[in-house]
Order: structure tokens, then C-alpha cells, then sequence
């Protein structure tokens, strides 16, 4: 529920627009602010409270900034008095992260060229400015902001999990990374956190935004694509990476270009100590299931950076510079394992299923609620002679109901109504949740809406333990 001073806040919003708006709570994540989806007849936003009023602060500085720029951010709407909430236009739910997971490989790689471009554009446009007047942390990721991130690694990594090492050889490895980033020539803004769950992709025209930037600074250009590159969650292949790194490095100058394949192993490092550092703070001392499963997940990163990397780093770097890194991240591994693996507290269960056949699913939970799609309104691969011994499952039924149906259409839809119940089942703690589609085999459609129901949920909802069940189709399931 919205405090009671808010409500007043967004009521006068409300009077001021002559719009009723309703809210709903949405999921947070690592963020200690509260946003809350505000839905008129007409338009959606978002209403913000944040305690902390420097990062407000640092927000709206970097909006208007960016925004005078031709940098596609949200607009603030308005701020309440103590500055510690506002409301703030909406750009929509498709985030880069969960487009790239409904696309081909030839169309993922495509996306991630123009994100390219758009980060570009920003980096184009910042270099030639004197560091930010406002900020929220660091002006410059000088010595100071890199041992920052440091000893983040150290204390919410290594420390929480009471790993041993030698505190002096570690903090001079520290202080060495701190002076070779620190020392890097090619600058601009850099917007810290540039990453698939932060870009924002418009349904209408394709264009490309971001949010969460409030920690901005002057930094190395190569920054931002490294945060968004090997981030571990778009797992791109090695192949995957040296085409976009190419591509980026094909907008350069030469001079850049050489410097920049050089420090690219040194910025690797200390965002994925940064990463591992937050995780562990976010997972280990917070309790938080999902970033428990990607503190575990960042420490092997850490380990194959060194071990297996190669082709980005150089054996000098691990024997003469990090080892000290290294055997602490190869302690914490075995310590991840032992780590209390918390039980999901919504359940959601997925099925396909045919009319004609076994029929509707029962619900065995008790729940007695959930959802039960009828995808028959979707026109049928299934008579199409290539299709027909194929299932929603195929790449070319897929790309069938995703370019000459109305599937899309009615994925949308779904997830916005399946949306409210998962927010409120959230909020009062429910267990279980049941979401069928049905075609008349069993085959093509519910096939593939429930495991595109199923992908959009292990994005959207990380929180929630998701299974999926083809009741036609058993060679397919992940199990129930």
C-alpha cells in the first residue's frame, strides 16, 4: 500500500492531469526504492519512493540532461515536496532482456547492434562534457570509485562467507586494478549500470531506452559494453561477443582500438568484482533467492575469467597480477555450494493441453483459481503439410505464429492479465498459481504460448518457481 502522504501526492497528479489513476505494486529487485505502476484510461507511469534523497537528486539531474541531449529517458513528471517521490513517464515492460529471449540468433544479434548504437550515440554525445556538476556516488571512476567496487567483492563476497586470504597481498592486487582503470585515456559518461533488464525496447516504433542511471560518472567508454556484453544473463557465445566487441570497436578511432583490446580484460575483472559483491550482498545478507542462484553463478564467471579466458585475458594477468584474487574466488566456490537454498513462494504451474483429448487440467493444489487460455482463435500450423508432424516447440512453427498469426497480439494480452494475479499472489503470499492453454491437438499453439508464457514468467518473475507440462506432447516437459 502507497503511504498515506504519497496518496495525497498522487492525488494531486490525479486532479492536475483530470485522470483517475489506479495503482499496483511492482516486484522489486536489488533497488531499495518502491515503484508502483499508476494506470489511468489513457496512459500508464510510474510513482517512485525513494528515501534517499541524493540519488533523487542525482536522478533528475541526469534526466534533464539527458533528455536536452536526444537520449530517450523517462520523463519526470512531477516531485513532491520533501523530494522523495516522484512520478516519472513510462517506456514501457519490454526490456532488452525479455525481447532477446522471443527472438532468432540472426535477430538477437541485430537488437544488440542497434543497443550498440544507441549506447554510442549516448557515449558520442557525453565525451566532449566536463564530468557531471551532480552525482550521486563518484564524479569520476578514479582510484577511489574502483576500490569501491573492490571492496565491495571484499566485503559482501569474501568476508559474509568467511573466506580466508591474505588481506595485504588482495588490497595491493586492489590498488593495482584501481591505478591501471583509473589511468585509462578514453572517457565519457558512463551510465554504470548498462544492462538488458535497464534498456527498455517501445512496442510501436522499436525505439531504444534506459533507466537507472542515477549512478553516472565520467568513466572508460569501454565500461557500459562490458556491462552489457558479458552480462551473465544474455549468455552469449564466445562467437556471439567477438562480433559486437568488433562492431564496437569498428566505431573507434584506431588509436582507441589498440588501447581499448588492452584494458578490456581490467574492466571484465573489476565489474564482475562488482557484480559478485552485489549479488553477495543482495543474496547472502538479504536473503534473496534469486541473487543467491547469481552470486554462485558470478564466482564460477570469476574463476573461468582466469582459467579458460584466454582469448581475453593473458596468462601474465593471472600469474603476475591477480592470484590472490583468483584462490580466494577458487575458496568461495566450494563455499557457494553449501549456501541454504530458500524454497520459491509462488509455484507456478504451466500446461498445454488439447480440447478434443484429455481436456482441461485439473488443479491438484486446492488453489481452485488460475487461468485457462483457448489459443484455437490463432490460426493452425497444423495444416500446413511441413507443419504438421512438428510441434510450437519447432523454430519454423514458431516463426509461423510469430509472423503470420495474431499470437503476438494475444501473448500480450495474457501477460497483462495473468500480471494482476501474479502481483497480488505476490504481495499475500499464495503458493500456487495454474496457467493452461489449449488448442485442439495439443500440438502447435498451446505448445508454444505455454512455453512463451513460461520464458516471459523465468524473466519477469524471478522470484517465482515456474514448471511447464505438454500434456500432449510428453517428450517435451521440464516436469510438474
Amino acid at each position: 500500500m502507497i503511504p498515506s502522504e504519497y496518496l495525497k501526492f498522487l492525488s494531486k497528479f490525479s486532479e492536475s492531469k483530470n485522470q483517475n489513476f489506479s495503482f499496483s505494486k511492482c516486484i522489486t529487485s536489488g533497488s531499495g526504492r518502491e515503484n508502483y505502476l499508476i494506470t489511468s484510461e489513457h496512459e500508464k507511469k510510474f510513482l517512485t519512493i525513494n528515501e534517499d534523497v541524493r540519488e533523487n537528486e542525482s536522478f533528475f539531474y541526469f534526466t534533464q540532461i539527458f533528455s536536452s541531449l536526444g537520449i530517450r529517458v523517462p520523463t519526470v513528471e512531477s516531485i513532491s515536496e520533501n523530494r522523495k517521490a516522484y512520478i516519472q513517464s513510462y517506456l514501457g515492460e519490454n526490456t532488452l532482456l525479455s525481447i532477446l529471449q522471443k527472438l532468432t540468433d540472426s535477430e538477437k544479434e541485430s537488437l544488440l547492434y542497434k543497443v550498440l548504437d544507441f549506447l554510442i550515440q549516448i557515449q558520442e554525445k557525453t565525451k566532449p562534457l566536463e564530468p557531471p556538476k551532480l552525482y550521486f556516488d563518484f564524479q569520476k571512476y578514479n582510484e577511489d570509485a574502483v576500490l569501491q567496487d573492490c571492496f565491495y567483492f571484499k566485503s559482501f563476497a569474501l568476508d559474509i562467507q568467511n573466506a580466508t586470504y591474505q588481506k595485504q597481498n588482495l588490497i595491493s592486487e586492489f590498488r593495482k586494478l584501481a591505478m591501471k582503470i583509473s589511468g585509462i585515456q578514453s572517457q565519457c559518461w558512463m551510465l554504470r549500470d548498462f544492462q538488458s533488464r535497464n534498456i527498455l525496447i517501445d512496442d510501436s516504433d522499436g525505439r531504444i531506452g534506459v533507466i537507472d542511471y542515477q549512478a553516472c560518472m565520467q568513466g572508460p567508454k569501454l565500461y557500459d559494453v562490458v556491462s552489457l556484453l558479458f552480462q551473465h544473463r544474455l549468455n552469449l557465445t564466445l562467437k556471439e561477443k567477438d562480433s559486437l566487441l568488433h562492431y564496437y570497436f569498428s566505431r573507434q578511432t584506431e588509436s582507441e582500438i589498440s588501447q581499448m583490446h588492452s584494458d578490456l580484460p581490467y574492466i571484465r575483472l573489476v565489474r564482475l568484482l562488482q557484480v559478485t559483491g552485489a549479488y553477495g550482498l543482495r543474496g547472502v545478507l538479504q536473503k534473496k533467492q534469486e541473487f543467491i542462484n547469481s552470486f554462485e553463478g558470478s564466482i564460477i564467471e570469476l574463476i573461468q575469467f582466469f582459467e579458460n579466458d584466454s582469448h581475453y585475458t593473458t596468462p601474465e594477468m593471472m600469474q603476475h597480477y591477480f592470484p590472490e584474487i583468483y584462490a580466494s574466488c577458487l575458496q568461495l566456490k566450494n563455499k557457494t555450494m553449501s549456501l541454504p537454498q530458500k524454497d520459491k513462494s509462488l509455484h507456478i504451474k504451466i500446461y498445454s493441453f488439447s480440447f478434443k483429448k484429455k481436456g482441461i487440467p485439473e488443479d491438484k493444489t486446492g488453489n481452485g483459481g488460475g487461468f485457462v487460455f483457448d489459443c484455437r482463435g490463432i490460426l493452425n500450423p497444423g495444416r500446413i503439410e511441413e507443419y504438421k508432424s512438428q510441434t510450437g516447440a519447432d523454430e519454423s512453427v514458431k516463426e509461423y505464429l510469430e509472423t503470420k498469426t495474431k499470437m503476438p497480439d494475444f501473448l500480450r494480452a495474457v501477460q497483462d492479465i495473468v500480471k494482476i494475479s501474479i502481483d497480488d499472489y505476490l504481495a499475500r503470499n499464495f503458493e500456487n498459481l495454474q496457467i493452461s492453454f489449449g488448442c485442439t491437438g495439443g500440438q502447435h499453439r498451446s505448445v508454444y504460448a505455454a512455453n512463451a508464457v513460461y520464458n516471459w514468467l523465468q524473466q519477469t518473475y524471478p522470484e517465482t518457481q515456474c514448471s511447464i507440462w505438454h500434456e500432449e506432447q510428453a517428450h517435451l516437459n521440464t516436469g510438474i
